[in-house]
């Protein structure tokens, strides 16, 4: 399964609609006849300022928290851009 883009944490809480999208995920991944062997995340996922460093709460929060990911009981692997000097 592949995601990308899916939003910022304002003030430590994610928004409705990502929540929403992380229980559109779960239902997929738990009621498909598809066998899913690992998550996908690519590019723009934590804006508007990134991760401060790989154990950021920020990832907790938006990813694992809002995308359930211990109930879908797959691997993650992100793909994440890289800002530099205030440009992409």
């Amino acid at each position: 399964m592949v995601l990308g883009d899916f939003g910022y944490v304002d003030q430590n809480q994610p928004n409705l609609e990502q929540k929403k999208l992380g229980d559109f995920i779960v239902n997929r991944v738990k009621k498909t006849f598809l066998n899913y062997d690992f998550f996908v995340s690519v590019g723009d996922n934590f804006y508007p300022y990134g991760l401060e460093s790989y154990q950021d709460e920020k990832a907790t929060i938006l990813f694992e928290d809002t995308f359930q990911m211990s109930l879908l009981n797959l691997d993650w692997y992100p793909v994440l851009g890289i800002l530099i000097n205030d440009q992409i």
